[in-house]
């Protein structure tokens, strides 16, 4: 049975304090601040003015350097705040309200007298009913402000000027009471009832001071403002002001329980503060090694709650895949992923739904127009695909190479391995390291040309894979690329063997005289890097003079050939072996640095301009079979390279007619409205019906739900390791997060922005959360037997503000719903503008940041 623990079930506000340690400072009494808690439960319906003096005493500090509180002051406070909810009376009750002199020597009156209206049409509002008007994106401050302005312990307190007893100005960590101060006046301003609406530049002005991020006016996140305030106040109100060294123990040998009230005392002994007293709780989390199940506990404080929301959106991505062999056919497929799945996963999807190898055999890649336009990262999240994106998936008979990461990101348009702007998103390098690939990979177009000189491309981009031991074959190059072009012709591209000597080999030969095949050049971006798998070609689609790959190969052979002859030639002038040796090792090692160098140094752009005057010069040393010179040792030709490479393309050029014969008149003519291939299988005939029930899935998501997701335990990723204390190195763990000890203002951020590497989203879903009797009674750890605890000391919360955020991730505009705690009545705060409206109005899809009150045991109105 599980049994509530004296100290966790006390309540925080307890009347009178244990006496501290001696290395703690003396704790002062909070006796006036549970009156004034506790007391915000009842409805105010007094009639009669009450009317208390402000405290005019200074600010007293006790030896252990723990400010003392005045009693009078705390007491008449209190007495103000307890009178307004225990004096009852069944009459309506008429609009409560403050009025200060604006000092703490002035007098403190909650309701006004008649005629009492603020100018700007104030005077019909209750107090606290004020907008904030807009300074220029700062509708995230004014909603945050509004929901804390509704807080009405914390305002009460702000309006009573008890804060301006407890600054601590020498705060190392605070801003010298300076976001206090502008807090203080600008709630003072807020709930003074003499305008409708004001503006709140003086508080800009100060957090800007102190954090310059929100300088400016750039649109934020609201809860990041609401982080910032809460723990600026906190630090210009923290009452330690001598913070004392404390060593936490060993926790190893200690319960739960003894391990949470140590690590709250070390806590509360250098944090007290009404922020700590309203708005702090604790967690429990427990980190598990996976290796040696070694556990790790801690206790930590939280401000506010941040939950994710258990809405895994899926899409549904549609695909041609097109496998290796000719024989299959292109398959248009379709797979229902999760949004944060990795391009790098949804391979391993499309392999198991297709029966290949490995996910490392596909290369998943964005085509445009019939042109590959993009090789996605592996990375990226498949949420990065757009809905009218065309997505190819190629299988490949070996691992598909992949970029070695950069040392800094590079920008080239167009290119997989570097930056790609398009729509907004960004592709960005792959992190992935390298991986050794033995074959190539090389995009093919097929062009039509005509008799008068015109080329167009059709079709769409296809593959080549072929072994790198064959990159210098140009005649096995022919029949690996006639095959991958045979999968879409009308007509058979090979023939049998017109020799002996081919028939015995038993295969058939491509037609001759079909297409030309072209070579693309490498592409590199500035940084030098290559592009393994290039998608940059736009600029060379039209081009006359791309080299032909047999030319090239044909020319390589020559000088492979002629510089076997030169070695030869020169080891036969010697008279000795040894200097036969000696020699021909100066000329290969000379011929190899020259080779080396004219290789590195070689440019696409130089080659094409050597080619367009003569790739070969047919009246040189080695057409004239003369000897080399030492002067022409000094000049050689350029090393002969494969005849295809990495980072190359193949365009196929097709006489006009014969490209008709073989694919079809349409096929050839489609153009740029509607390329690509035409014979596609449609194996997943009921696409339109899954994309139409896809979203229907999901069921209501509750605020139950999203509290039942963050205690799950979660493995920890790869780049998230922890260092085990018993296996000595960083570990993969499992984590769980507990709520152990909840404050008196919970504050619930709803996760609904999710961030990757390239790419940001937020969930739109509406979440369902109750506006009253939010019971967490049976969440919490502390507590043993739930069941058991009476209602009026259960964790119960009652919803008061909520904190909208309407649009996307690019902008968008943040409102505030809250109920104010004078009149109970809730009001929609849009910037400067304000209206009433129903409670239910609370409830909407823009929800981002709740704010709940815990409710206390009625005080007893007999006073």
């Amino acid at each position: 049975m599980r049994t509530t623990e004296n100290n966790d079930n006390q309540d925080p506000l307890e009347t009178s304090s244990p006496s501290p340690p001696p290395d703690q400072p003396k704790i002062a009494s909070t006796s006036s601040l549970k009156d004034v808690f506790d007391s915000t439960t009842d409805q105010e319906t007094t009639t009669a003015p009450v009317v208390v003096p402000a405290s005019t005493s200074a600010d007293e500090h006790n030896d252990s350097g723990h400010r003392s509180s005045d009693s009078s002051s705390i007491s008449s406070a209190s007495s103000l705040f307890a009178s307004s909810h225990n004096q009852t009376n069944t009459a309506t009750p008429a609009s409560p309200s403050f009025s200060t002199n604006g000092s703490s020597g002035g007098e403190l009156t909650l309701y006004n007298s008649s005629g009492n209206g603020g100018s700007n049409g104030a005077a019909n509002k209750p107090k606290g009913v004020c907008g904030l008007t807009n300074l220029g994106n700062t509708c995230y401050m004014n909603s945050a402000l509004q929901c804390l302005s509704n807080t009405p312990q914390l305002s009460k307190y702000f309006l009573a000027g008890k804060y301006k007893e407890e600054l601590n100005r020498d705060n190392p960590l605070g801003m010298k009471g300076h976001v206090a101060e502008a807090y203080g006046k600008l709630i003072e301003t807020l709930w003074s009832g003499k305008s409708s609406s004001t503006a709140p530049r003086e508080f800009k002005h100060t957090i800007s001071d102190f954090n310059h991020s929100f300088t400016g006016f750039m649109q934020h996140d609201s809860q990041e403002l609401l982080a910032f305030l809460l723990d600026g106040l906190h630090e210009d109100l923290n009452r330690i002001l001598s913070k004392p060294y404390r060593e936490l123990p060993d926790f190893d040998n200690m319960s739960d329980q003894e391990i949470a009230q140590e690590s709250w005392s070390y806590h509360k002994a250098r944090n007290d503060s009404i922020i700590v007293d309203l708005f702090q709780g604790q967690f429990k989390s427990r980190l598990t090694c996976n290796t040696c199940e070694k556990v790790s506990t801690t206790f930590d404080p939280f401000m506010y709650l941040s939950l994710p929301l258990p809405i895994h959106k899926k899409k549904r991505i549609k695909f041609m895949y097109v496998p290796y062999h000719p024989s299959s056919r292109t398959q248009q497929l379709s797979l229902e992923v999760a949004n944060k799945m990795t391009i790098d996963q949804f391979r391993d999807k499309v392999a198991e739904k297709t029966n290949s190898k490995i996910g490392g055999c596909l290369l998943v890649a964005e085509v445009f127009n019939g042109k590959l336009y993009k090789v996605l990262d592996l990375d990226d999240a498949v949420d990065t695909i757009g809905d009218s994106d065309e997505i190819h998936v190629y299988q490949f008979p070996g691992i598909v190479p992949t970029p070695a990461p950069s040392s800094y990101n590079s920008y080239s348009v167009g290119f997989g391995s570097s930056y790609t702007l398009r729509s907004g998103r960004i592709a960005s390098p792959s992190s992935n390291k390298k991986r050794e690939s033995s074959m190539l990979v090389v995009p093919i177009y097929c062009r039509a040309v005509s008799e008068d000189g015109k080329r167009n491309l059709f079709g769409g981009p296809l593959m080549l894979s072929l072994p790198k031991a064959l990159a210098d074959k140009a005649d096995r190059i022919r029949r690996l690329v006639t095959h991958q072009v045979e999968r879409h012709a009308a007509v058979k591209l090979f023939e049998e063997a017109p020799t002996d000597a081919q028939a015995k080999q038993s295969q058939l030969q491509p037609l001759p005289d079909l297409f030309k095949m072209k070579i693309i050049p490498e592409e590199r971006s500035y940084t030098g890097d290559s592009n393994i798998i290039p998608t940059g070609f736009s600029t060379w689609f039209g081009r006359e003079d791309l080299e032909d790959l047999e030319e090239r190969a044909a020319k390589n052979q020559r000088l492979r050939e002629e510089e076997a002859n030169r070695l030869a030639a020169a080891a036969a002038n010697k008279s000795t072996e040894d200097d036969v040796s000696d020699t021909t090792e100066d000329v290969v090692n000379d011929v190899r640095r020259s080779w080396d160098k004219r290789q590195h140094g070689r440019k696409s752009d130089k080659m094409m301009a050597r080619r367009g005057s003569g790739s070969f010069n047919r009246g040189s040393r080695y057409r004239s079979g003369s000897t080399s010179s030492s002067s022409d040792r000094d000049e050689p030709e350029p090393a002969p390279k494969a005849d295809i490479v990495q980072g190359e393309g193949l365009i196929l050029d097709w006489p006009v007619e014969k490209a008709e014969q073989v694919f079809g008149y349409d096929t050839v003519h489609a153009g740029t409205s509607n390329p690509g291939w035409k014979d596609v299988d449609m194996l997943d005939e009921d696409i339109d019906q899954q994309e139409n029930t896809a979203g229907k899935k999901n069921k209501n998501v509750t605020l139950a739900d999203c509290l039942t997701e963050f205690t799950k335990e979660e493995l920890l990723s790869e780049e998230d390791l922890w260092y085990c204390p018993r296996c000595k190195e960083h570990k993969r763990a499992s984590k769980k997060f507990d709520l152990w000890r909840l404050p008196e203002i919970l504050v619930v951020h709803l996760k609904r922005f999710t961030h990757t590497r390239s790419w940001r989203d937020k969930i739109d879903d509406f979440i369902d959360f109750p506006l009253k009797e939010l019971d967490l009674t049976d969440r919490v750890l502390s507590v043993k037997n739930p069941d058991d605890i009476p209602k009026d000391e259960r964790y119960i919360y009652d919803l008061y503000g909520v904190d909208n955020h309407f649009g996307g991730m690019g902008g968008g505009h943040y409102t505030a719903c809250a109920q104010n705690w004078m009149d109970e009545k809730w009001y929609n705060f849009d910037d400067s503008h304000v209206t009433e409206v129903d409670e239910g109005n609370a409830k909407s899809r823009a929800a981002y940041l709740l704010f709940y009150k815990r409710r206390r045991q009625t005080p007893s109105p007999s006073l």
